[in-house]
């Protein structure tokens, strides 16, 4: 996969993944919280566990982060 395939269509929406991403540094924000909520049981295992990495190399404790591998 090309990693700007990543980012969703061109001229369309972010991958959900990528979203997520962009609101990792204020998860504690209740619509950020509510977004991941509302994701992560249609993220699929894949994107999970590319924001999973992704979050441990910048976030490395994110909280999130856990949610995310479980689902693997």
């Amino acid at each position: 996969c090309d990693h700007l395939d990543r980012l969703g269509p061109p001229g369309g929406f972010l991958s959900p993944e990528i979203a997520l991403l962009y609101k990792t540094p204020d998860f504690v924000v209740t619509r950020n919280a509510a977004d991941f909520a509302a994701v992560l049981p249609r993220l699929g295992v894949e994107r999970a566990l590319w924001l999973a990495r992704v979050l441990r190399l910048a976030h490395p404790h994110h909280p999130w982060v856990d949610r995310l591998e479980a689902l693997a």
